[in-house]
This record gives C-alpha cells, structure tokens and sequence, in this order.
C-alpha cells in the first residue's frame, strides 16, 4: 500500500515522547541521588546496612532491619558498598518480595559484587528503557506489519477497518456457551477470536475480564496458535498467566523472562530453552513486551498477542509488544488509572493509552455485568463513568459481608448492612502521611480479622508510599507474620487485583 507520510510524523511525535520520559527519569534520579546518605535515608530514599544474607543464582535475600525506605515490589534499586549509586562498581536489583526485615531481590547485574555478611547501601535505581522503545519504533517504520498494519490502525486518516470472520465467531460462541459465559462476555470472546486485526474488551472491575483473556488464549492455543500474554508489569502478567493455567493446564504454557522464585508455570529464559520450542502445536507465553527487543523473544512470532491491563500501557510500549503478532486484543478500561507519564499533561495521559487511544473505534466491546461488586457498591462507578450500563449480577446484588460485629466504633464500621462506609478523620498538617489515619486503618484490619475475614481478603489502597510504610510498619509489629497476607499499595500497583 502506498505509505502515509504522516506515519512519520506520529512515530516521530511517539519518539519526542519517549526522550521527554527519559530525560525526565534521569533528572528525577539525579535530584534523588544527589543529598547526602544522612538525607536521603531521612527521606526514605535509601537504607543503609543492607547486609547480603545469601546468593543463589539470580537472587539474592538482603537482611534490611527497621528502615523506613519507601521501596516496594517491582522497584529497580542499587545496592553499592560506598552508598554512591551514581558509580560503578554497584549491583543492579529488582526488589521481588518485600518481608519487612529482609528483601528478596533479582539481581539484574553485578552479581560478583555480592558475598554472604557483604554490607552495602541500598538506594532507587533506574533502567533506561529508551533504546528498546526507540528500536520498536523505527521498526514499526522499516517492517511491513509496522508500516501495513500498526502504524495504519493508529492513524485515523488511513485506517483498516477490521474484519471478522463469521465461521470463527460462530465457533467461539459455541465455546463460551460451554464455559458459561454471558451475552457481553461472549461477544467480546466472538469478537477477539475472528477479528482479522485488533479487539477492545473494556473490564470494569470484576465483569470477567481475565476470564475472557484466559478462555481466548485457550481456544487459540488449542487450535495450534501462538499465543504472547503481555502487559505493563510482571504481576499483570503471572496473574494472567494463573488463570490461564488453572483453566487449561494441559496447554504448553511458559513465563519467559528471569527466572523467578517459583510457581506452578514453567519459567524459561528464552524461549527456545522451552522443551516444546520447535514442535508445530500451539502454546502461550507470557513476558514483557522488552522480551521481544531482547534474546529471550526475538524472532519469535505469535498469532495473538493479549495484551493485559492495556489502560496502562503507553504507545511506544504497546508497538513494542504489537510487532511480535499478527493480531492484538487488548484488555483494559480507560475509565481506571492511565499510563503514568509526568511529561503528559494530566487531562491528555487516558488517549496515551493504546487502549484510550483506540476506545473509540468500532472494535471494542464492554463487559456489563460485575460479579465483585454488590449493588450498592455498584452504583458510583456505574453512573460516574459507565453511563448507568454497569450492573451487579443477581449472584453478588445482595451480597454482604459475612461477619460478627461487636458493639462501639468498629462494629458500625464493619456493619455487614452498610457497603460503602465514610470514616472522616482530621490530622492537621498532614501530607503524604497520616499516622493517626494509619492507626484507625490498622485498627480497622484487625477488627475485621476478629470478626472472621480472612488476611488474605483484605486490602488497603493508598494514594502515597509513605502511608503505605506507615501502615505496614504499624501492622508488622500488630500482626507479626500475618500482617504478609494484607495486601497494602498504591492505586497502580492494586488495579486489576481483587480482595472480598
């Protein structure tokens, strides 16, 4: 077809966006870096005294003691035995588990540098991922998928409408049906699966979004396809990747990337370490867009490509991940958090989303119905962003929490009557932390163990990292081993979970 010169000029827009993430990433750091050790452990910006406990393999466990750094799972950080991140020699980790006194981390380089009883100094770090972006980008020019097929749909001016096939749609139809599916969960299934380009499935929380992802791959796996899991982060992912498994464990499925700390699915390097790597039937993996830039993915080509929590990834990103697959499914809503880009103006950062971007094509389909949510919880989102179309299944309608209150403060709180609970609490001249709110939160957690919900169904969402140290800490020396199964985090790092 003949090419669209303003394809150019969009990558190159997509190019001035990653160069203004990238230098804004570097000064962040740099300001980060910059104090002495004294501030910055002040701050919470590092932890001195991080002794190397033990190495194996690509892991590392780190004996941290009392710290009040604001880390948290997934975080790139430094380890260096001069506390000074900005020079080599330094070992560069990613903090996988987060234990209180210890942290167990992946080690991403370095790894000679860390001997059992080695102190060091743990500070941020950070990984410019510019170059993978920028390498994805000036293919999206120079190949044919890229020029034919990605760059066009973007492009509202030349774009492809998308076709489905009407023999795939009756045979996923037929599929949901057997797995009991509803009407907005079978179109969306129908749709991804005879699509000859891209589907939108919009999932607000708890309509089955996973469900439907995990159902597609399995149809398309078992009808020989290749099939790329991917999305933002490694959690999105595995938690992908699990209901997948748990739905079709006969099906060859892998997680590509560092080798974990353990799992029911096999976790390989690359993907030809895989023991079915070079037989003709169909399989899934699961693994960043990144993997395809790198050795663990190049060269690889997949069918489908299902990208998860696709409200949160960027456009350069989401190329990235596109120019491995022939056709593209993304999984998201636009109505939650978008990609968090501090050089995007705030009102412009939802259409930064491949999904935001692509929300208003004619290839998307809503899931309506919520199996999280009760009615009364149901409500707010429903007519605050969802134009009243969002409704409680009759299943979960009336659902309440099964729990004895007792008498007082706590009890009205957790009245199984009452959904929604407003709790105002007043501490003058707080900012990003409360400690009075952290200690009715706490109080709040331990009421509801008392009156039976279990740890592992509870949750607190914070809109700050020092609440969430604050909260953490306070619950630690309450609940002792327990206090692991709370989940406590930010809003980004809590989407798509779900806690009763």
């Amino acid at each position: 077809m003949p090419f669209d010169a303003s394809l150019t000029d969009f990558v190159e827009s997509l190019r001035d966006q990653v160069a203004r993430e990238a230098a804004h990433a570097r000064q962040h750091i740099t300001r980060i870096w910059a104090p002495r050790l004294q501030a910055r452990l002040a701050v919470g910006h590092a932890i001195s005294g991080a002794k190397v406990h033990s190495v194996s393999g690509k892991w590392v466990h780190l004996e941290v003691g009392d710290h009040d750094a604001l880390f948290r799972e997934g975080d790139f950080l430094f380890w260096t035995e001069a506390g000074e991140p900005n020079k080599e020699p330094r070992v560069e980790l990613v903090l996988e588990s987060d234990q209180g006194s210890r942290f167990v981390c992946r080690i991403r380089s370095g790894r000679s540098y860390l001997t059992p009883g080695a102190d060091g100094i743990l500070d941020y770090g950070y990984f410019d991922m510019s170059d993978f972006l920028n390498q994805a980008l000036n293919q999206a020019l120079s190949t044919s998928r890229g020029r034919d097929k990605i760059l066009p749909l973007l492009n509202k001016k030349s774009q492809k409408p998308t076709k489905c096939d009407i023999v795939l749609d009756g045979e996923a139809r037929a599929f949901a049906s057997l797995k009991g599916f509803n009407e907005a969960q079978t179109d969306a299934l129908a749709l991804a699966w005879s699509t000859d380009l891209a589907a939108l499935v919009q999932g607000p929380p708890g309509t089955g979004k996973t469900a439907v992802l995990s159902r597609l791959a399995e149809l398309a796996a078992s009808k020989g396809k290749r099939v790329l899991v991917t999305g933002l982060t490694h959690r999105g992912i595995d938690n992908a990747m699990n209901a997948i498994h748990r739905n079709a464990p006969q099906l060859n499925i892998a997680r590509i990337g560092a080798p974990t700390s353990g799992g029911a699915i096999p976790n390989w390097e690359s993907f030809e370490d895989c023991p079915w790597a070079d037989s003709s039937e169909g399989f899934v993996l699961g693994a960043t867009p990144f993997c395809l830039q790198s050795g663990r993915l190049k060269g690889v080509d997949f069918d489908y490509a299902l990208f998860d929590e696709a409200s949160q990834v960027h456009l350069p990103l989401a190329i990235l991940g596109m120019l491995g697959a022939e056709r593209w499914v993304f999984f998201g809503d636009h109505k939650q958090l978008p990609p968090v880009l501090p050089t995007v103006p705030s009102e412009e950062r939802t259409r930064s989303s491949i999904f935001g971007y692509l929300e208003d094509r004619d290839f998307g389909v809503m899931l309506d119905t919520t199996y999280r949510l009760c009615d009364r919880l149901c409500e707010w989102p429903s007519s605050e962003m969802y134009n009243d179309e969002l409704r409680s299944h009759p299943v979960v309608a009336n659902k309440r929490l099964d729990v004895q209150t007792a008498p007082g403060l706590m009890g009205a709180i957790l009245d199984p009557a009452e959904p929604l609970v407003h709790v105002e609490v007043h501490e003058p001249g707080s900012t990003s932390v409360s400690n009075t709110e952290a200690k009715i939160v706490v109080g709040i957690l331990e009421a509801a163990l008392r009156a039976g919900v279990p740890a592992v169904e509870l949750a607190v969402v914070t809109p700050f990292r020092r609440q969430n140290r604050a909260i953490r800490t306070l619950l630690r020396s309450r609940l002792g081993p327990k206090a692991e199964s709370i989940a406590v985090d930010t809003v980004e790092r809590m989407q798509g979970q779900e806690r009763e």
